[in-house]
């Protein structure tokens, strides 16, 4: 007798087990030209039951989980957002851990992060535990969709100044370190000066492309990403930058003039 047999008009299939017509709905989905299991559901179960038993696995009870929840078998208990017969998240975090030798900098990561049903977030910076209010909330621009930043507040504000502060150094490196007036090397007092007086208008250019191109971050990173150009820009402190926008020309160089005179 041929194992595959054409489905009859009336809705029901052939199962080669148990070698009978059965309703189409007595199949599983499955690979065939169909759509379904080449075994009914009863026979498929008896299969695997008898491959369990041959490895001496034992069959999970059925069980009748609450709405929105499904049974870990590794922690044996119910969990919101599970997938049914695989463990939930925290368990196949720890568990791919354990394969890998165990955690290096302690339990931190996307696998091992919070529901946000439950009101809160694991900050990947601090490890703390806080509620989602401690964090910035962002929206993707390719789907729009929010989601919550990995970093709390402070740690959030904290990586920026570290990347704020390392791209400024290296601007200042770039240009000397020193006021090209008079001296100056103390880098808090230390600022880029446009030569040709045309900052508003480069201001300006940044911010067309960018609708935050006037602050200082977005003027370093274009310096560095052009080579840090010579011919237009200088480093000057505080001071001379402010008299060199007022009056116009440093006083420093006033001084310099009637020295050598």
């Amino acid at each position: 007798m041929p194992r595959h047999r054409t489905p009859r008009s009336d809705g029901t299939r052939w199962c080669p087990h148990c070698k009978r017509y059965k309703p189409r709905g007595e199949f599983s989905s499955g690979s065939q030209k169909d759509g379904l299991a080449t075994y009914c559901r009863p026979c498929d179960r008896a299969w695997q039951d008898a491959r369990r038993r041959a490895e001496g696995q034992r069959r999970q009870p059925n069980r009748d989980a609450p709405t929105g929840t499904a049974w870990c078998p590794r922690c044996r208990r119910y969990v919101v957002g599970s997938i049914r017969g695989r463990p939930c998240k925290p368990c196949a975090a720890a568990y791919a851990v354990a394969r890998r030798g165990g955690y290096k900098t302690g339990p931190r990561g996307p696998n091992l992060q919070l529901p946000i049903t439950s009101g809160q977030r694991r900050c990947r910076r601090c490890g703390a535990v806080m509620a989602l209010a401690c964090f910035y909330i962002f929206r993707s621009k390719k789907t729009g969709r929010r989601y919550y930043q990995s970093t709390c507040h402070e740690c959030f504000r904290q990586e920026k100044l570290t990347v704020h502060l390392a791209l400024r150094q290296s601007v200042l490196v770039a240009y000397g370190g020193h006021c090209r007036c008079c001296g100056e090397t103390t880098p808090a007092f230390l600022c880029v000066d446009h030569i040709h007086g045309d900052g508003s208008q480069h201001r300006r250019e940044l911010s067309a492309k960018n609708p935050r191109g006037g602050n200082s971050e977005t003027l370093y990173r274009w310096l560095r990403a052009h080579h840090f150009p010579r011919d237009r820009f200088q480093l000057l402190c505080f001071n001379c930058n402010m008299a060199k926008h007022i009056l116009g020309r440093c006083p420093h160089q006033d001084a310099a003039a009637r020295e050598h005179a």
